[in-house]
């Protein structure tokens, strides 16, 4: 993951999720809890979407782009489900 990213809802940044290191979430624990279930967590499911307008003062919804703001936990995850 890249470093100086903004933060999830959660409000942990990747560099305090790379700092804990073996003390943090353990990602193959969550991926073979999610698999053996077959569902995702609702904490690791929340998202927060936001519109960040393209161009000051833009008032129409083309002129806006949207970002989606979540856990770096979740993000791993996709990833690692993607591949």
């Amino acid at each position: 993951m890249k470093h100086r990213k903004i933060s999830g809802p959660d409000n942990i940044n990747i560099e305090m999720v790379a700092a804990m290191e073996d003390l943090g979430v353990d990602i193959k624990q969550l991926l073979i809890d999610i698999y053996d279930t077959g569902q995702i967590p609702t904490d690791l499911s929340q998202s927060i979407f936001t519109a960040i307008p393209k161009k000051p003062g833009a008032i129409e919804c083309e002129l806006h782009r949207t970002i989606n703001l979540m856990r770096h936990e979740t993000k791993i995850v996709l990833r690692i489900l993607m591949k």
